[in-house]
């Protein structure tokens, strides 16, 4: 394997294992407050964990959309330009909306805005790790990598990020706001997880090729 492709399927790796780490910590935290404990605070920085997670992972993504050199390797990530961007576009809205929140600024509102973000974000960028994965095997969907990273984590990341939208725009409008809310939170965080698993085995199997 080239050490430029080598370089970045690491960097790959590490941002889908700060993800998964992202997903954890915030699943935790919406289990928390879903539970009553804190909950004020829990919810608040839920999604601002959520966010930098997006970031992270987008920022990654970036960096290999950015060193692709060859024109087949343009063509290939032409693709998920725009959803790299959305995320981390909605990490950052998310992280910001969070501290809003945590400083008690309007968080019944800012807090289901928060969760719209971040759903847009996940079905936007749903299949940025499917279309990376075929970028280095060199094959599409018949690759083993590629079809396990597509099977776990796009089609359910994009159903994740609809749910999430949804039940943030029912809590924006008074429905059981702090539990849908959370339930958003809840989700999304287990999407990530998830996914940042698959991605990092997926991409650590290429490694040790």
């Amino acid at each position: 394997m080239p050490a430029r492709e080598d370089r970045m399927l690491q960097l790959l790796t590490g941002g889908s294992g700060m993800e998964a780490l992202g997903g954890l910590a915030a699943l935790i935290l919406s289990i928390l407050g879903l539970v009553g404990v804190a909950p004020r605070y829990m919810v608040s920085i839920a999604p601002i964990i959520i966010g930098a997670a997006m970031m992270v992972s987008g920022m990654a993504a970036a960096a290999e959309f950015a060193q692709a050199a060859s024109p087949q390797e343009r063509a290939a990530t032409a693709e998920i330009g725009g959803g790299v961007s959305l995320e981390v576009l909605g990490g950052i809205s998310a992280v910001v909306l969070g501290i809003l929140a945590l400083l008690n600024i309007a968080p019944q509102i800012l807090l289901p805005i928060a969760a719209i973000v971040i759903g847009a974000g996940l079905a936007f960028s749903a299949n940025i790790p499917a279309r990376m994965a075929e970028l280095h095997s060199g094959s599409f969907a018949g690759e083993p990598a590629t079809s396990r990273v597509t099977g776990f984590g796009a089609g359910t990341q994009v159903l994740v990020g609809l749910s999430a939208i949804v039940l943030g725009v029912l809590a924006l409008v008074g429905i059981a706001p702090l539990v849908l809310t959370v339930v958003a939170f809840l989700s999304a965080s287990v999407s990530l997880l998830l996914t940042g698993f698959a991605v990092g085995g997926t991409m650590t199997a290429m490694l040790s090729r």
